[in-house]
């Protein structure tokens, strides 16, 4: 799922230009490994047109239930615990950790031994999202999930899943009615366990671009889709 902050300025340093050799290499990379559509997505998105789909989940709907190839015990991570999450991301440390919690965010977990395996991330209201460089704001009951993320080891083990129902299932009894997620297209393997959850495809969010002029989109595909708002960065909102 998307990355998604409250804080602008956590990946200000995401936009510097790189050299046109490391963009070369990194475009080389992903042709081989994720095919010449996804390299040209990409290529798009770094110059005139750029997109996330939309997934929600009514939470009144059924939520599933999977066991994990290895037992893990999920649940919300307390502030107490924030030190658990040190290395664990490498976008995340464990200050903008501290500094989500205090701004209202949730961040559940999934631990296989007493060590965090899996993490995903919870806001609400208004949230800033840094590959889309705008704010977008939910609606009152809505939970939007992102930045999930799986130790390499363990992944493919069903544990992604059974964190993302526990959190649905928690979420639900909290009183909030919908989760949405935004997710990158051609996703691949990040598609499988919103899809076996039941998320359903709702909406396109994403900007076009002619140089230094951007506007932004958001188009709802099916008549239950959340109604968000984009808001420019430095408007009022």
């Amino acid at each position: 799922m998307q990355c998604a902050t409250d804080e602008p300025s956590a990946r200000a340093a995401a936009g510097a230009p790189r050299p046109p050799a490391a963009i070369l290499k990194r475009a080389g990379e992903i042709w081989r490994e994720d095919g010449p559509l996804v390299l040209l997505d990409r290529i798009l998105g770094e110059t005139v047109y750029r997109r996330l789909w939309v997934f929600a989940k009514q939470l009144d709907e059924k939520i599933p239930l999977v066991t994990p190839e290895i037992p893990v015990e999920c649940g919300r991570l307390h502030p107490a615990e924030v030190d658990d999450l040190a290395g664990f991301h490498p976008e995340v440390s464990v200050e903008e950790a501290r500094a989500r919690l205090r701004r209202g965010h949730h961040c559940y977990v999934a631990r296989h031994a007493g060590r965090i395996v899996q993490v995903v991330w919870v806001g609400f209201g208004r949230i800033w999202v840094p590959y889309l460089g705008y704010w977008v704001e939910l609606e009152a009951g809505d939970a939007y999930l992102y930045q999930s993320w799986t130790r390499s080891e363990y992944r493919r083990k069903g544990i992604a899943t059974a964190r993302a129902i526990a959190t649905l299932q928690e979420l639900k009894k909290a009183g909030y009615r919908r989760a949405v997620a935004a997710i990158m297209p051609r996703a691949g393997a990040a598609l499988g366990p919103p899809r076996l959850l039941g998320y359903a495809p709702c909406g396109i969010i994403g900007y076009y671009r002619l140089g230094p002029w951007r506007r932004p989109f958001y188009r709802p595909l099916a008549h239950d889709a959340p109604r968000l708002r984009v808001i420019e960065p430095g408007s009022a909102g």
